[in-house]
């Protein structure tokens, strides 16, 4: 049987796909991140490559260069990087100076945290309400309007990069889980399309929630 063939081949014993099977749910992007490092340095790690890039079956190329064998959609970690000013990792950024250092995923990342401490919805409310002009209590109203909407969606987002889950943000909010996933996709279209403020938007958000400075007079557009 292909088992047994394979066991020989390999020196393996058992069944060829043994063990439990275990899927870990990412809710942080810095844990993602890793996660990408991780994979990439799989080859290296096991001594089939010198370099991630000399490995043929592994998509790092498509994102330390943009482009490589086959299709992978690269569009969730491009999302997260565009914040940072880049849709491309470049290998400084994909993989620690040490190889050997490399985060195992079921490890967890040091100095991640689930959420900030000090970045409340409170807060973060606040920074998106006074960046679009409006009172804190307009983006807590059921209300149409597409400047109130876009600032609501805004705010989902941001708190969910900052690590609040989607059902402690529904319920801060009155909004079903539904809602706030549905939310949180259409700024990640928004941050894929890079034709947007999104991204800028994103960026000033996050950056005053680290900081205790105003936010910038570059004003949400009510266009």
């Amino acid at each position: 049987s292909y088992t047994q063939a394979f066991n020989r081949r390999y020196g393996h014993v058992g069944h060829a796909f043994q063990g439990r099977y275990k899927a870990l749910l990412v809710e942080d992007d810095a844990y993602l991140l890793q996660l990408v490092k991780y994979i990439h340095l799989n080859p290296v790690e096991a001594g089939l490559c010198r370099e991630p890039d000399d490995y043929p079956w592994s998509s790092h190329s498509h994102y330390s260069i943009g482009w490589g064998r086959g299709t992978v959609e690269t569009g969730l970690v491009k999302s997260i990087m565009a914040v940072f000013g880049t849709g491309i990792i470049d290998d400084y950024a994909l993989l620690p100076v040490k190889p050997v250092e490399a985060v195992l995923p079921d490890q967890p990342v040091k100095g991640a945290t689930t959420k900030s401490v000090e970045t409340t919805l409170d807060r973060l409310l606040s920074i998106v309400a006074q960046l679009s002009d409006l009172p804190p209590s307009a983006l807590l109203e059921s209300t149409k309007s597409r400047h109130v909407v876009q600032a609501r969606r805004l705010f989902i987002y941001c708190a969910s990069r900052v690590g609040y889950k989607m059902s402690e943000i529904g319920q801060y909010l009155g909004k079903s889980n539904t809602s706030v996933s549905e939310a949180v996709e259409h700024v990640t279209r928004k941050l894929l399309d890079g034709r947007s403020n999104w991204t800028h938007w994103v960026k000033q958000v996050l950056d005053e929630a680290d900081s205790s400075t105003t936010v910038s007079h570059s004003r949400l557009s009510k266009s």
